[in-house]
Parts: structure tokens; sequence; C-alpha cells
């Protein structure tokens, strides 16, 4: 079985987008593969979501998170409490990794970084992209952590798909 890393900026929410995200995920598990994703709002979350609702036994959804599950949903909770993020994107993330945390707690891959910032996010990139046999990514703006994520992809000479949007 593959596994296609999907990503995008965490800070999508054209629903044009996510609708496209949603479909890929759906034609990627329609073709056999598994989806692999970092973990984050936005693309990732959709991605997850859209694999659990097609597989609720977790079995072709793999995520990475660059920090221990808990501080990792901490951190999210804080964004939130900030005024960074909603409270409903917070524990949209959290459910969706409790949720597979829950039915296939060996597809939650849980790094060890701290603090949760920027530096920590482009490690796990790293990690994620190692996982990969393919990348589709989201492109939006030419986030950085997205072009991160590629330009790694690119040094493993793996398929990579990349879907362009400007930023609305």
């Amino acid at each position: 079985m593959a596994w296609t890393l999907i990503c995008g900026t965490w800070k999508n929410r054209d629903e044009t987008v996510l609708r496209e995200v949603r479909q890929t995920v759906r034609d990627e598990l329609a073709a056999g593969n598994s989806i692999l994703t970092g973990g984050a709002l936005g693309v990732d979350l959709t991605a997850a979501e859209e694999a659990l609702r097609r597989f609720p036994d977790g079995s072709r959804l793999r995520i990475m998170v660059p920090a221990p599950f808990r501080a990792y949903c901490e951190h999210y909770r804080l964004l939130a409490e900030e005024g960074i993020i909603s409270d409903l994107q917070a524990e949209e993330l959290v459910n969706v990794l409790e949720a597979l945390r829950k039915v296939a707690p060996d597809n939650l891959y849980e790094l060890t970084y701290s603090p949760i910032d920027d530096a920590a996010f482009l490690a796990c990139n790293t990690e994620v992209v190692g996982m990969a046999d393919s990348v589709i990514a989201f492109s939006i703006a030419n986030s950085s952590g997205t072009a991160d994520m590629l330009a790694k992809a690119a040094t493993r000479n793996i398929p990579i798909v990349k879907r362009e949007y400007a930023a609305k």
C-alpha cells in the first residue's frame, strides 16, 4: 500500500480548496493508496477527516505531529485562547487526533519537539516526507511550510503533484 502525503497551509479556509482536498483523498483511497498528513489545521485536517470518514478504523490514515499528543493538543487550545485560531478549529483538530489515537494508535506518530514552533513543524516535515511514497500539495500563496515540504520531497525523488491557488 502506498502512502500519499497530503499537505498545504494550515491557514486555508477556502471551501473550494477544501472540497478539492476531500475529492483528492477520496480518489487516492479509491486507487488503493493511504493518506499521510502532518496533523495541522486547514488542508491536513480536512484530509484526515475525509480519510477517517471513509475508513473509520484508521487503517488508511497516518498523522505525524511534532510533539507528544497531550502537549500538541494543549498547544492548539492555547492558540485558541490567544485568538490566533478559533475554539472550534482547535477542538476539530483535537477530535480527529483523539479519534485516530483511539482506533489506530500506531498510526498517530508523536515526535518530541519542544517548544512547538516553526522549527518543530519544519523538522516534522522532514520526518513525514520520509514516510511518503508521493506528495499532493495544495499550495496557497506559496506558503513557506508547503514550500519546505515540497523541497524535501523533491530531494527524495518521489512523485509530487502541486496544485497552486492564490490567496483570497
